[in-house]
């Protein structure tokens, strides 16, 4: 399994699977109705914000609507 990024970034070399009559999408798997999505979480630590720079950075990247 890879995750849809890589999926939508390769779509030329590889194909994503139907599942129950349903296309993978980013508005598919967003509400959950490609069977196979599944919510992603992470944590951060309070004592490490603000001292890893580049830990910030992708924290704010990846909480952000358009990832940057």
């Amino acid at each position: 399994m890879i995750g849809f990024g890589i999926l939508d970034q390769n779509r030329d070399n590889i194909r994503a699977s139907m599942i129950n009559g349903v296309e993978t999408s980013f508005e598919t798997i967003s509400d959950a109705g490609y069977p196979v999505s599944r919510s992603t979480y992470f944590y951060v630590k309070n004592a490490h914000i603000g001292a890893f720079t580049h830990e910030d950075a992708w924290a704010r990247a990846a909480i952000s609507p358009t990832g940057d």
